[in-house]
């Protein structure tokens, strides 16, 4: 029945029948409550009514429920209770511990992925700690990782990271490198600057039971030091590239140690990085050709994703990005994918070849935008046609993301008018893949 009500996204029916079968052993139930059940039977929902055991994973259907709201402050405002899904989570979990329920490791996921701030995040941990000790498992330290990088809190991502390292689980650890590194992209989004202090952070007052009370792992994995002392002091971007070059060093090296605890880094290892670099306020594309030639030299297969993230990397400098993606990037683009594109027949973005085309050119317009260049942005455009991708509606929102970036004065503005308004008619013209204009009839103007 819960999964039910979930899948329809009744919410407050399901609370209601919550209510009743399992914190209730009455139907007495609030007035609010009791609404809900008699909107429930006008609905002709058969109900039956029964006291259950009260069990973790009947709390983890609510709890998914109110993660997976579109909009949680909406549900808040349209509720009778007007209380927010992060405050039924929390009375839902003290209801948890009022009946010796205990969380297990799919709670704690769905609880982290509720939490607004770094001190919620913490405060939830050690609530949970309190009323449990669960068994440290790889989903856990995620979890808290992803919540950590989610809120922009960096510092507390690589605290919870560093306790991982104190455990000394070989294949948890292993696991683990991209989680970190996809959490400090996050967090670069919202504070690319601030330098990294992990003694100092939400994450320090975090309250861990290892099932392993040891030594932490050789210092040598780390050039000598602890990974704390590695990346304290750093920005996020910095960190992001400090371990992608430990992980790259340690399987460059083959030490039979390292290999055991570092994941060998990929394209989506190296995506991360690079996004993280083009958060940045003082973008440097030298380092972020030296990314992209480290990449190829350690054979990683690149994709369209990560040219777009490496080309972000450009800041408001479009002319170097363009001189990049002549020389280096498109032909790399052309021949990654494996593909003749002479023989793809039919539509070219359905290809390989074609999504990393569509994405790198989405990143030379983020480029322009930010260097407020709407004719060069146009001539991407025309470019993107020659080579079989015409360009739509999320190029030209891509192009606005960077102008919005940019502050100019009005005369600038005015200067440029004229390439903004070729750029949007040749970006919104008609889409045949375009559900929304399946509808529109084409028409063909002859002079």
């Amino acid at each position: 029945m819960f999964a039910l009500l979930y899948k329809g996204r009744e919410l407050d029916i399901a609370r209601a029948i919550f209510d009743v079968c399992i914190l209730s052993p009455s139907l007495e139930q609030s007035d609010s409550t009791q609404d809900f059940i008699d909107d429930a039977r006008e609905q002709e929902v058969n109900i039956k009514f029964i006291s259950v055991k009260p069990l973790a994973r009947h709390f983890n259907a609510l709890f998914e429920g109110y993660r997976t709201l579109d909009d949680p402050y909406k549900y808040s405002k349209e509720t009778r209770s007007q209380t927010s899904p992060q405050e039924h989570a929390r009375i839902l979990l003290d209801h948890m511990k009022s009946m010796n329920v205990s969380p297990d490791s799919y709670t704690v996921t769905l609880l982290m992925g509720l939490q607004k701030d770094s001190n919620s995040i913490t405060e939830l941990w050690n609530s949970v700690m309190e009323l449990t000790e669960l068994k440290m498992e790889p989903p856990i330290y995620h979890s808290i990782i992803t919540a950590y990088g989610k809120v922009g809190d960096a510092a507390s991502a690589c605290m919870v990271f560093d306790k991982m390292i104190a455990s000394n689980n070989h294949n948890r650890i292993r696991k683990s490198w991209n989680v970190l590194l996809s959490a400090l992209s996050k967090a670069s989004m919202k504070n690319s600057s601030g330098p990294i202090d992990c003694m100092a952070s939400a994450g320090a007052g975090l309250n861990f039971a290892f099932d392993n009370d040891v030594e932490k792992l050789n210092q040598d994995l780390f050039h000598g030091k602890n990974f704390v002392d590695l990346i304290n002091g750093m920005t996020a971007p910095q960190a992001s590239r400090e371990i992608i070059s430990v992980m790259a060093t340690v399987h460059a090296e083959g030490r039979n140690e390292g290999t055991e605890l570092v994941w060998r880094p990929n394209a989506q290892a190296y995506c991360l990085v690079a996004s993280a670099m083009s958060q940045t306020d003082e973008m440097d594309p030298e380092e972020a050709m030296k990314l992209f030639n480290t990449a190829i030299e350690n054979g990683v297969s690149l994709d369209g994703r990560f040219l777009n993230a490496i080309i972000r990397c450009y800041g408001d400098n479009i002319r170097l990005a363009l001189d990049s993606w002549k020389t280096v990037f498109r032909p790399y683009a052309l021949t990654a994918s494996g593909e003749d594109k002479s023989r793809i027949s039919g539509d070219l973005r359905n290809s390989r070849m074609g999504k990393n085309l569509v994405a790198s050119y989405h990143g030379l317009m983020y480029v322009a935008g930010r260097a407020y260049r709407p004719d060069i942005g146009l001539r991407l455009a025309y470019a993107m046609v020659r080579e079989g991708v015409e360009p739509t509606e999320a190029a030209l929102n891509t192009y606005n993301t960077g102008a919005r970036e940019r502050q100019e004065d009005l005369q600038k503005v005015r200067l440029h008018g004229q390439y903004e308004n070729l750029l949007l008619v040749e970006c919104t013209k008609y889409d045949s893949n375009d559900r929304r204009r399946l509808t529109d009839k084409r028409v063909r103007i002859i002079l």
